[in-house]
């Protein structure tokens, strides 16, 4: 038989298991979690700074309606945008009737011959920008751009 402990003696606190987990496991939950943490911050500080300093433009543009040509068998179909500084937006649309005027008459005097080489594309928009300006005795519009243009020969 087993001797009994006395009565009196302090009794053993009864022993806990113990699990080993390696060093290992807590540095392969803790890396992700800080990488995920500091990848967030940096993303959140990237979209704070960036949206607060927004590109505004300086230019303001006014494109203009579609319009067909149609001289010797040639047809040229095209749509133009003008460019404007910034500032002078309410002058574009103050103008807007006069220019559409002013464009539909000038589309008419260009040969569609022209369209058809670079320069020629490039002396129409010149010769466009010099026409609006002359004509509404300014010098506000900065350019003609292209935002559709075609050149074709009309099939009998």
């Amino acid at each position: 038989m087993a001797k009994e402990a006395p009565k009196d003696a302090p009794k053993e606190a009864p022993k806990k298991s113990v699990k080993k987990t390696g060093g290992m496991d807590k540095f392969a939950v803790f890396v992700p979690i800080v990488i995920v943490v500091l990848l967030a911050g940096s993303l959140g500080l990237y979209f704070f700074t960036h949206t607060k300093t927004a590109y505004v433009s300086r230019e303001n543009y006014l494109a203009l309606p579609q319009t067909s040509h149609e001289e010797n068998g040639q047809v040229v179909r095209m749509q133009v945008t003008l460019q404007v500084k910034s500032k002078d937006e309410e002058w574009l649309k103050k103008n807007k009737p006069a220019i559409l005027e002013i464009y539909k008459i000038s589309i008419k005097e260009i040969e569609p011959e022209t369209f058809r080489t670079a320069r020629g594309r490039e002396a129409v928009q010149q010769v466009l920008m010099e026409e609006f300006n002359s004509k509404l005795h300014t010098d506000k519009i900065e350019a003609v751009l292209y935002n559709d243009l075609l050149v074709q020969n009309k099939v009998d």
